[in-house]
């Protein structure tokens, strides 16, 4: 918690950076064998200050990174010779 507080004492959207960290955290690994980590991380996120008010956005952000992050890489589609 000192070391986070350190890193952000001198910024004025810290708690802004927190809340975005710990909703992408949950957001992002929701339903993943990395869950109870990423939820335990989020808290050490909110116990440092993060605006809760701004988590929720960021949890939908993180499930949408998710998603993407399934996706099979685009390959480029078929290509039409001239």
């Amino acid at each position: 918690m000192t070391e986070l507080h350190e890193i952000l004492a001198d910024r004025d959207d810290g708690a802004v950076l927190l809340a975005e960290v710990a909703g992408l955290l949950i957001g992002f690994h929701q339903g993943a064998l990395e869950e109870p980590k990423a939820k335990a991380a989020a808290q050490l996120c909110i116990a440092a200050g993060a605006d809760e008010t701004l988590i929720p956005r960021w949890i939908e952000e993180g499930r949408h990174r998710a998603a993407t992050a399934a996706l099979p890489p685009f390959s480029g589609g078929l290509r039409q010779h001239p």
